[in-house]
């Protein structure tokens, strides 16, 4: 750079000039003139409700905060935009977004034999709400009654089945050393000597009486 030379200086997106000057100059000298910029983070408060909204915070936003706004169920946009960004004076910078309803109608499912008794039951009838089939309705009580009558069986005979488990290889080592014990006293009785022998010569050399 050269004597009298500018240099402009600007914050990044998402940080705002808090001190310093903007522009500084080459002096005769060899140094700047002014004072070297501060910035600072731009902070927006919470952004506003929109009536018929949702928002969340965009994560994908990096530089400066935005937010995405979208229409509840069965409500259309009509106008306005469905974000806003953070401005460099800490506003939300955007115009709302308008969301009108669809006229769909939301099902709501009553029993079909019974009468609304409230103000408000009665006008969901008149407003065209569906009514849900008594005998399906019986059905599915019927499998969450049988469900949970299954479930303590099933938690009886798993408990059990540890103990008769336990008694079974208790059963199981008797009668191994039953086995054992019999094997043992077999080999200890030999063969028992003959009760007759047969007739030989005697003293005299004579064979019978």
């Amino acid at each position: 750079m050269t004597y009298m030379s500018q240099v402009t200086y600007s914050c990044r997106p998402g940080y705002v000039m808090a001190g310093g000057d903007k522009v500084r100059t080459c002096e005769e000298n060899g140094r700047w003139s002014g004072t070297a910029p501060t910035c600072e983070k731009v902070e927006c408060s919470r952004p506003p409700d929109v009536v018929n909204t949702t928002w969340y915070e965009d994560k994908k936003s990096l530089r400066t905060r935005r937010v995405i706004y979208q229409c509840l169920p069965r409500y259309r946009l009509v106008s306005g935009q469905l974000w806003k960004v953070c401005g460099p004076r800490g506003n939300w910078t955007g115009v709302d977004p308008i969301c009108e309803a669809t006229g769909e109608k939301m099902t709501i499912f009553v029993p079909k034999d019974e009468e609304p008794k409230t103000a408000a039951g009665r006008a969901m009838k008149a407003m065209g709400f569906k009514k849900a089939d008594k005998k399906t309705q019986n059905i599915g009580i019927g499998i969450v009654g049988a469900v949970l009558m299954f479930i303590p069986v099933v938690i009886l005979v798993a408990s059990d089945l540890k103990i008769l488990k336990k008694h079974l290889k208790v059963m199981s080592r008797n009668v191994k050393e039953g086995f054992r014990r019999l094997r043992r006293r077999n080999r200890r009785v030999g063969p028992e000597p003959n009760e007759t022998e047969s007739a030989g010569p005697d003293k005299t050399g004579r064979v019978g009486p």
